[in-house]
């Protein structure tokens, strides 16, 4: 069966239209062009990636699978599989994810897809009440999926208020309340909206200026970075980054008391009683009759 794995010469926008999140015109030229070159992967995995952006999940996987279906060769296409895979595994489809696992573990990922498939494996595990073997790489995330502690995620979190961290990771300020952070997101987390990144954590960015400071790159934090175990809001870590959110990535703000967060104390407004408001009108009054 013929397949092309090239964007066509002819076509040559399709990739920018798509960084450029012109997803409905991705889908509507992709549409138009697989018509007549129906065994165009990469075409079709752009018009996949698009659904997906848009909430078009049925259509993904169709688009993904399809792509799959053309021939038996994994390496030709591995990207629909990871993207297959991570879209199951959004949905809580997570037999249908773990089908696939077989199948990726033979696929040579960039590090990052390696660390998250092996992060969402626990937790499908866990889902499926499959047993699974300790892996001290994870000892913390298995202890929070298994058995979610409020003191373990702060002690986590924390972490990042020290300095012996300070060479290689980024620091929350000195004067930002973690617990008040931190309780705060755990009642409203489900308020705000989940990125679309391929990850096995529910993944959440939220711009806080100065939040923190990176000392690899010697520059201020902006955004706050949450991850938390999928479709719940227990906060496995949360931690300042100074750069931009990867691609896909929503960055909400949060409805917080940012006073309170920096532990910032509020002016002082005196607070009249309403004997003394009483009398201050009526003695303006009182004033103003005794002039005439």
């Amino acid at each position: 069966m013929k397949q092309d794995n090239k964007i066509p010469s002819d076509f040559p926008d399709i990739y920018h239209l798509y960084y450029d999140r012109k997803y409905e015109i991705v889908i509507k030229l992709a549409t138009k062009f697989l018509n007549e070159n129906k065994y165009n992967q990469v075409v079709r995995y752009y018009r996949a990636m698009s659904y997906k952006a848009i909430g078009d999940f049925e259509n993904a996987i169709i688009d993904l699978k399809y792509n799959i279906s053309i021939n038996n060769s994994v390496k030709k296409h591995d990207k629909s599989y990871i993207s297959l895979y991570f879209i199951y595994y959004k949905l809580g489809m997570y037999k249908e994810a773990y089908e696939l696992l077989p199948i990726l573990n033979k696929i040579r990922t960039p590090e990052y897809y390696n660390k998250h498939i092996k992060i969402s494996e626990i937790i499908i595990n866990n889902k499926l009440g499959i047993d699974f073997n300790a892996n001290s790489k994870y000892e913390y995330l298995q202890s929070q999926v298994l058995n979610y502690n409020d003191s373990s995620a702060l002690k986590h979190i924390k972490l990042h208020c020290s300095n012996t961290l300070r060479e290689n990771k980024s620091l929350f300020g000195n004067n930002v309340n973690i617990e008040h952070l931190y309780e705060f997101l755990k009642i409203n987390l489900s308020k705000y909206e989940v990125s679309n990144i391929e990850s096995g954590l529910d993944t959440y960015f939220f711009s806080i200026a100065r939040i923190g400071f990176d000392y690899k790159n010697n520059t201020y934090c902006n955004v706050l970075k949450v991850l938390a175990i999928p479709q719940t809001s227990n906060i496995i870590n949360m931690y300042p980054v100074w750069n931009e959110p990867p691609f896909f990535s929503v960055i909400s703000v949060l409805d917080i008391d940012y006073d309170k967060l920096f532990n910032r104390e509020k002016p002082k407004v005196k607070v009249m009683s309403q004997i003394d408001k009483f009398n201050s009108r009526y003695k303006k009054k009182g004033d103003k009759n005794e002039t005439n």
